[in-house]
């Protein structure tokens, strides 16, 4: 997630440009659109939105966009799903928006930028207030301290928020998104005004079970019957650019994680793209998906040791079941992009 690591301490560093990935449809000019079919109405107070944001995000959904009075700032939302995001905080509408870090917790008192009724009496339990729905990417230990990047921080709620040029070393730390108890629209296209491409094959809703999936993707999920593998794929949504594969053998019942014995995954992106190839096993993008990626770029990958999964070694290989999930050398990752969209 933290792509600006190699900035440390260079206050200089430029942004980097977030567009696409789920966000809403533009005009020529830039100019937000809003989607024909939003799905729900949006939050009191929030718009479509089309900004940057300085580091790469983690969530790479829709965006929206609201000025909150009390501080006097643009407060940036990125879906990972309706209900789960990454905020933003910027001096503009349509600016660069920088990560928010909080010097006194794991960013839970930052839910007050999108729930105007949420509190936080305890300071380190996010549902103190009554907000049972709230929750944050710090429960499962995603969180970090982006050294040398550039953002906002606090200690606690109701405090104002200052500007970091350096983020400093050592205790402040942000998340990788926030549940708030506040859901926004799923649908629309992307800021620079294209669609991805739905990737070739037909989705339907999802009602499967999963078992011992770690994931940072909560969303709307999706499965499709794959003739060549005789598999079920399932997708739980992150966006509908990003998402976590599964595999299973009955429409309805226990789907499970995929792991890669000579790899971390990239090969799997062949489930939901269909002209999807990758003459190099190690480079997703090699068979010309620049849209492609994994959670493994950023260092998010894991080895779950005697849970139950699927497993290959190479593209265009089957799948097998391993009852019990093996010690070493069969990687899974949290969440796939494979430059098609699901649904």
């Amino acid at each position: 997630m933290l792509s600006l690591a190699a900035c440390a301490l260079l206050a200089a560093c430029g942004p980097i440009v977030s567009g696409g990935g789920g966000g809403e449809e533009t005009g020529d000019d830039d100019t937000p659109v809003e989607p024909g079919d939003p799905g729900q109405p949006l939050p009191e107070g929030w718009s479509y939105g089309c900004f940057e944001t300085f580091d790469e995000p983690s969530c790479d959904g829709a965006k929206y966009v609201s000025f909150n009075e009390t501080y006097q700032k643009y407060v940036g939302v990125i879906l990972c799903a309706a209900d789960r995001y990454k905020l933003y905080l910027g001096e503009s509408e349509e600016g660069v928006f920088y990560q928010i870090g909080d010097y006194a917790g794991h960013g839970q008192d930052h839910c007050e930028l999108v729930n105007p009724a949420f509190s936080i009496p305890n300071e380190d339990d996010i549902t103190s207030g009554g907000c049972q729905d709230c929750a944050t990417s710090a429960d499962a230990s995603w969180y970090a301290n982006p050294v040398g990047t550039q953002g906002y921080s606090r200690g606690v709620f109701g405090e104002g928020f200052t500007f970091e040029p350096v983020w400093p070393e050592y205790n402040l730390y942000t998340v990788d998104w926030l549940s708030c108890g506040v859901s926004f629209p799923v649908g629309g296209g992307t800021c620079g005004g294209t669609s991805p491409d739905p990737g070739g094959f037909g989705w339907s809703p999802g009602n499967f079970q999963v078992g011992g999936v770690a994931t940072p993707c909560g969303g709307d999920r999706y499965v499709r019957f794959d003739e060549e593998y005789g598999l079920y794929v399932g997708a739980i949504l992150c966006s509908p650019t990003r998402y976590k594969l599964l595999l299973g053998e009955t429409e309805d019942g226990v789907f499970h994680e995929i792991g890669d014995y000579a790899g971390h995954g990239q090969d799997h992106c062949e489930l939901v793209n269909a002209g999807f190839t990758i003459p190099d096993e190690d480079d997703i993008t090699s068979g010309g998906c620049t849209d492609c990626a994994t959670s493994a770029e950023e260092s998010w990958y894991e080895n779950p040791v005697g849970s139950q999964g699927w497993s290959r070694a190479n593209y265009g290989q089957g799948f097998s079941f391993e009852p019990v999930w093996p010690e070493y050398n069969l990687y899974t990752v949290g969440w796939y992009e494979c430059g098609a969209t699901i649904p």
